[in-house]
C-alpha cells in the first residue's frame, strides 16, 4: 500500500485519535460518548420521621406555669404558639394576657368548621415585644357560643359579626350582634360545611 492510500489523522505518534475523527472500520457503528453518572437521590424520610411532632414553642412553658388550669392544651401551628382554651375561660384569660402580659392587640379572629366541631382562633400580639399568640376555642356545632371580646378590643366587633354571619357562632355580650355581609333575612350560614348551596 502506498503512502497515498495510508489514512492520516491529526494524532501524534502513540496517541489515539479522538472519537469521530479517526477511521471507522466498515460495518462498525461510531463510538458513543459515555453518559455522565446520575447524582444519587437523597434518602427518603421514614414515616415515623415525618410524623415526629415539632418541639414545644418557647411560650408554652411560661403559659403553662401561669395559666395551666385555664388551658386545655396546645396544638402545633407552624411558627406560632397555639393554646386551646375552654369557652368559659376565654374572657378572663384574654383580660390577663392584655393587662398583665402585654398582649394589647387583637390582630385577627377566625371561625372554622372542623366537621364535628366549630372553632374560633384568636391571633393576639404584644406590640412591644412583637410576640404572637394564638388562642383556640372548640365549640359544639349545634349550639356554638363563646364570650365576646368587645369589652377588651374594639377590633373584635366586626370580626365577631362576620363570624356570626358566615358560621352562626354566637358571641355572648356583643353590643350589636347581627349580620354584616348578608341580608338579615338570609337563611343559614354559608361557611358551614353542611350549608346547602343548591337554591332556587
Amino acid at each position: 500500500m502506498s503512502d497515498a492510500d495510508t489514512p492520516t489523522t491529526d494524532a501524534e505518534p502513540g496517541e489515539q485519535p479522538e472519537a469521530g475523527n479517526g477511521p471507522e472500520t466498515e460495518g462498525e457503528a461510531p463510538a458513543k460518548a459515555a453518559r455522565p453518572e446520575r447524582a444519587a437521590r437523597p434518602a427518603r424520610k421514614r414515616k415515623d420521621e415525618e410524623a415526629a411532632p415539632p418541639p414545644p414553642h418557647p411560650l408554652e412553658a411560661p403559659l403553662k406555669e401561669r395559666f395551666g388550669e385555664r388551658l386545655v392544651g396546645f396544638e402545633a401551628v407552624k411558627g406560632y404558639c397555639a393554646a386551646v382554651v375552654a369557652p368559659g375561660e376565654l374572657l378572663g384569660l384574654c383580660r390577663a394576657l392584655k393587662e398583665d402580659s402585654g398582649y394589647n392587640h387583637l390582630r385577627c379572629l377566625t371561625g372554622i368548621d372542623r366537621g364535628t366541631q366549630l372553632e374560633v382562633a384568636y391571633n393576639l400580639m404584644n406590640m412591644a415585644t412583637k410576640e404572637e399568640l394564638v388562642l383556640k376555642v372548640k365549640l359544639d356545632r349545634d349550639a356554638p357560643s363563646v364570650p365576646s371580646l368587645c369589652p377588651l378590643w374594639k377590633t373584635a366587633n366586626w370580626l365577631e359579626r362576620e363570624t356570626y354571619d358566615l358560621l352562626g357562632i354566637v358571641f355572648e355580650g356583643h353590643p350589636d350582634l347581627r349580620r354584616i355581609l348578608l341580608p338579615e333575612d338570609w337563611e343559614g350560614h354559608p361557611l358551614r360545611k353542611d350549608y346547602d348551596y343548591r337554591r332556587d
